[in-house]
């Protein structure tokens, strides 16, 4: 994967969760899709059969295709008009270089991520080897502002064939480990097909 192209990528996944988490102040949000029925445990699947994905989100949340250059997003609903962020994941899938495996994906994705926020205050919290569902990947946790708002991200990392993917979870850090429990849920929840 080019370094222009990661960068694209990493910077659609840090817009997706500024913007889809300070979207319902004043604009008119971006038409939503109908989730499938709801899972055991309030969450529901969504498919994506061109990029080669599913995974699953809380079922109250508010789903958006397209979002800030992700493949789908998923916005939690505010808690009530002081609710400042709306907690949020969002999966993007990309076309990798041949030979591109997961070591160099996500060291390379990390890498980005670092030198992107740089000047945002970032820090990094865990980078490991995990399992993303059913297969190999890494977890990469950290936080930084952005314009003003501090965030924490727990992304999942994964290849499969020739396609790279990008989970992101992101609350402010006051808020992200009541969220986590979800998160890993959705990040576990990942399979590329």
């Amino acid at each position: 994967m080019t370094a222009h192209r990661l960068s694209e990528t990493l910077l659609s996944v840090a817009l997706v969760a500024a913007a889809s988490g300070c979207a319902s102040r004043g604009a008119a949000p971006a038409p939503a899709t109908t989730a499938a029925p709801a899972r055991p445990g309030g969450f529901t699947t969504y498919h994506n059969a061109e990029k080669g994905f599913s995974v699953t989100f809380p079922a109250g949340w508010e789903r958006r295709d397209g979002l800030k250059g992700a493949t789908v997003a998923a916005i939690s609903p505010a808690e009530g008009p002081s609710d400042r962020f709306r907690e949020n994941a969002a999966v993007v899938a990309e076309d990798l270089p041949a030979g591109t495996g997961l070591e160099d994906y996500a060291r390379a994705s990390r890498a980005r991520i670092q030198a992107f926020f740089r000047d945002d205050n970032y820090e990094e919290h865990e980078f490991a080897r995990v399992r993303v569902g059913p297969a190999d990947g890494f977890r990469l946790v950290y936080s930084h502002r952005r314009n003003g708002q501090p965030l924490k991200l727990v992304t999942w990392l994964a290849v499969k064939g020739s396609r790279g993917f990008v989970v992101c979870c992101g609350a402010e850090p006051g808020e992200f480990d009541r969220y986590l429990p979800q998160f890993e849920q959705i990040g576990g929840s990942f399979v590329a097909h």
